[in-house]
């Protein structure tokens, strides 16, 4: 079920053109073409998605139909698991960060506006640095994150 969420101050003109923002259930949301659709709409709001014990497992936003704005996932026990940001209709864009199920950082992936990386750390269990890369962006290193340890 969806809650309306409430907007405060901004732009009239563009509030008057974005529809209002919802919380839902990831469930609830149908996929036409990569886009999300929530009741015959292209979807705004935040999409929760959760495990079989009604723990919150990932919450993605989106506008217009599309991933933009902060995404995180969690582990079962509710420890962060990745974060990040998206841009509609270019990916992951800004920091993402992801950790192990015991809470240590295991990698970061830095995105340019564009959505190729541009910086590549990751950390083994022990916390020590063991990838350090600068990267000048490309679209088949973009698509490898998360990592999916842990």
């Amino acid at each position: 079920m969806a809650e309306q969420s409430s907007r405060q101050g901004g732009d009239p003109a563009v509030s008057a053109r974005e529809p209002e923002a919802v919380k839902a259930d990831e469930e609830d949301l149908d996929f036409e073409y990569d886009m999300a659709v929530y009741e015959g709409e292209s979807f705004t709001g935040e999409a929760v998605e959760y495990d079989r014990d009604g723990k919150v497992v990932a919450l993605t936003t989106y506008r217009n139909g599309y991933e933009h704005g902060p995404q995180r996932q969690w582990f079962p026990d509710g420890t962060l698991r990745v974060e990040g940001t998206s841009s509609c209709g270019v990916g992951a864009v800004g920091l993402w960060r992801e950790w192990g199920p015991k809470g240590n950082l295991v990698g970061e992936r830095e995105f340019n506006e564009m959505g190729f990386i541009v910086a590549l750390r990751e950390w083994d269990d022990e916390e020590n640095l063991v990838k350090d890369e600068i990267h000048p962006g490309s679209v088949e290193e973009a698509r490898t994150w998360p990592s999916g340890r842990g």
